[in-house]
Formats: structure tokens, sequence, C-alpha cells
């Protein structure tokens, strides 16, 4: 798989693998807020596709 896709690929699935923090963080809590999953998305959208780079690179552990 190119570059390219692969950093499409994490822009797609970041924001939802970086929901599960705030997910877990707010049943935990009990406390619901609605910054935590903005902020877990924002998130994604930036760590998504350092990611994708990273494994590109050969760097990346997986």
């Amino acid at each position: 798989m190119g570059l390219g896709r692969k950093l499409l690929l994490g822009l797609a699935i970041g924001p939802f693998a970086c929901l599960v923090f705030p997910l877990a963080a707010a049943t935990y809590s009990g406390q619901w807020e609605p910054l935590w999953f903005l902020g877990g998305a924002a998130a994604g959208l930036v760590l998504g596709p350092i990611g994708a780079l990273a494994q590109h690179l050969g760097i990346a552990p997986y």
C-alpha cells in the first residue's frame, strides 16, 4: 500500500481510535464532557497520519 493510501486510512481511522480514551474516562467518572470527545477526535486527526507515516517508514512497532 502506498503512502497516500496509508495517510488517508490514518485520517479515517485515527479519530475513531482516539475516541476510546474519552469514552473510557466518561464511563469511569460518570461525567460526559463533550470537549473530551472533540479533543479525542482532533487528536486522532493528528495522530492517525503520524502513525501511518511511521509505519510506512518502518519505525512503527506494528
